[in-house]
């Protein structure tokens, strides 16, 4: 088994930390198994420098003094992992930017936007320059593996084209994980974090939250766009199809094949037509920002009726029932008593038939600035009107007239497939 293990800050807090993450180091290979180990900087202390440098220079620190200074931190964590692993007669190999000639990761970026001190997930752009990157793990991280060595790799931070370091963003050591997993071919990327996995909720909110013991890369990529993120959504985008991830707790190290959430597939952008024709029910009304409930009864009314809504979209005065055309005179009928009887919220009830709906799912939508644009434009390009686009975290549902879905799915697959993919 080839396996890489990320060591969150939370779960390297103190020396002893240190000690018992070596121990499960030295066990696994012990049984033969070859691990690459991705380490953060320990608890807080990326936060703690950055205030530092923030009051020794008046807030006044550009990005490259912030990250000389804040790389420090992971590369204290690199050098004592080595050491904590050398006392288990462990041979490791250290790896950090500032020893630019074994350093592996090369990526080129034009943020350089100051780091905020508050820990965060930063989503900031970057290009893996892959052809470098592949040759140097093939020439001094690969070989290390096969004879049984370690090597420990800072996270969160890499070097330019041009050797000059660079960051992934506060909480981008997931991104570097999933990068040398990608280019050690590893088998399994474990995260060892401090929560028991991916859990319903979060735990610090929550009383007894649910360990989801097994997600797909999709549902992963969901949860963390809703704010959900145990792991980095970007680091997901090196996922290979044939490598298993895991979520630990650190205090379970001991069972750490066995326990936590298990995350399967890849990351992809995904396009879908709806084959079936759908009609669009539209409730109108006064401000409804104040009465709660509207929504409900209405979906409610449905349900009683067993016709199922494939989608809807809510503002202070419309709401939009998107469902298949044949039940939409039968949606009418149920819809229209409650708009009549109730004259103090609604005022008006019309459907409209033969509407298509394409939907497109991505992780990459979250991040990236226009891009509901540029589906749109595509579609106004070839004077394709639409009718509605409804959002929601990584989907775009579009909807159009049914004799036009044929024509605005192909041009969006199309823009997916030159655009999104990969």
């Amino acid at each position: 088994m080839r396996r890489v293990i990320k060591f969150g800050g939370t779960s390297l807090a103190t020396p002893k930390h240190f000690a018992e993450a070596a121990t499960t180091i030295a066990s696994l290979a012990e049984m033969g198994e070859q691990i690459a180990v991705v380490v953060s900087a320990m608890g807080n202390e990326t936060s703690e420098l950055l205030s530092l440098v923030d009051e020794a220079t008046n807030g006044s620190a550009g990005y490259k003094t912030q990250l000389t200074i804040a790389s420090m931190a992971e590369e204290k964590s690199v050098l004592l992992m080595v050491a904590a692993l050398s006392a288990k007669k462990v041979n490791a190999v250290p790896f950090f930017p500032r020893k630019s000639e074994t350093w592996p990761i090369i990526v080129d970026t034009d943020d350089i936007s100051t780091m905020p001190v508050e820990k965060v997930n930063e989503e900031r752009d970057f290009t893996l320059r892959t052809q470098r990157t592949s040759h140097r793990f093939a020439k001094y991280v690969l070989p290390l593996l096969r004879v049984g060595q370690v090597p420990v790799i800072s996270g969160f931070v890499a070097l330019d084209s041009k050797d000059e370091l660079v960051s992934f963003g506060r909480g981008g050591s997931d991104i570097t994980a999933f990068i040398v997993g990608r280019y050690v071919d590893c088998e399994e990327i474990v995260i060892v974090t401090d929560a028991k996995g991916i859990m319903s909720s979060d735990p610090r909110l929550i009383d007894n939250p649910l360990l989801l013991s097994q997600l797909s890369v999709e549902e992963v990529e969901a949860i963390a766009g809703t704010g959900g993120r145990v792991i980095h959504p970007r680091a997901l985008r090196f996922k290979t199809a044939n490598m298993n991830v895991r979520v630990i707790d650190y205090k379970q190290q001991k069972e750490l094949t066995k326990v936590g959430t298990r995350i399967y597939g890849t990351s992809q952008t995904r396009i879908y037509r709806n084959d079936k024709k759908l009609a669009m029910v539209v409730v109108m009304g006064s401000n409804w920002f104040n009465r709660p409930g509207i929504l409900g009864r209405l979906a409610q009314l449905l349900a009683e009726q067993n016709i199922p809504i494939s989608s809807a979209s809510v503002n202070s005065r419309f709401i939009s029932f998107y469902l298949e055309e044949k039940d939409a005179e039968k949606a009418r009928k149920v819809l229209h008593e409650e708009v009549a009887t109730d004259k103090e919220n609604f005022l008006n009830l019309n459907v409209l038939g033969g509407v298509g709906e394409i939907c497109l799912s991505s992780s990459g939508f979250i991040e990236t600035a226009g891009v509901i644009a540029e589906f749109t434009r595509a579609l106004a390009h070839k004077n394709i009107n639409i009718l509605e686009v409804i959002t929601s975290v990584t989907d775009i549902n579009i909807y159009v007239k049914w004799d036009k879905l044929d024509e605005a799915y192909k041009l969006l697959l199309k823009l997916v497939k030159t655009r999104w993919s990969g």
